[in-house]
């Protein structure tokens, strides 16, 4: 099995994003205010603790993206409300119904609007704190689809949208189309069209980004008879 990153993490910068971490200090020291915070990632878990320091103790409880998002959370000392695997089952879960006031939803710069449009159409008022970005890590496309094509990978894993994108952008930079016949396993279904409209052929979609559903689409795929060319 290969790791390799296509996104990697990044702080907000203080000249470039002065205006944002302006905002997001208002939004903290104001946190006492809100209902709940929702943590997007383990990531956004992270920033934050980083972030909120000791006014983390007047925060509310908090919901939560993922299992591991969910434990990162209770770790950082957060009373965890509820989580669900992906945006759309966390809005199903029966205390997210409840919700009024003020939500902040930690997450990075970015992302999806789900979570924000649903709470807002039930009278919740939504705020950002968008506490860290996301962008490309630096991977010679020829050398990436090298590394691919030696190891004689059976499949490839992609747990975003957001990296899938990334995929795509490498594949095209290489000139590597036959690489897009390989199976390529992805969480849910919105992540299965974003794969399928940048041309790739064999997507499997597992139920969820959680480790224990992407080895389930993977084993499923391995258990095919296939076959490419690289």
């Amino acid at each position: 099995m290969l790791q390799l990153p296509l996104l990697e993490i990044v702080p907000l910068e203080s000249e470039a994003d002065a205006t944002l971490i302006r905002h997001n200090q208002q939004l903290l020291n104001s946190v006492g205010d809100y209902s709940a915070l929702i943590f997007i990632s383990t990531n956004a878990v992270a920033a934050w603790r980083e972030m909120a320091g000791a006014r983390a103790s007047t925060a509310p409880g908090c919901f939560a993206v993922g299992a591991a998002t969910a434990a990162a959370a209770a770790a950082a000392g957060c009373k965890v409300l509820g989580a669900g695997t992906n945006s759309e089952t966390l809005l199903a879960l029966p205390a997210m119904q409840g919700l009024s006031g003020k939500v902040m939803i930690v997450r990075g710069v970015g992302g999806r609007e789900l979570l924000a449009s649903a709470l807002r159409s039930r009278g919740v008022t939504v705020d950002y704190l968008d506490a860290y970005r996301r962008r490309p890590t630096a991977i010679d496309p020829s050398e990436f689809v090298a590394v691919i094509s030696d190891a004689g990978c059976n499949a490839i894993c992609a747990y975003s949208g957001e990296t899938v994108a990334a995929l795509d952008r490498l594949l095209t930079a290489a000139g590597a189309a036959k690489l897009r016949g390989i199976p390529l396993v992805v969480p849910g279904a919105r992540v299965a069209d974003i794969a399928t409209a940048a041309g790739f052929s064999r997507v499997s979609a597992a139920d969820s980004a959680a480790p224990e559903s992407m080895l389930e689409a993977i084993a499923g795929v391995e258990a095919l008879d296939f076959s490419h060319e690289l």
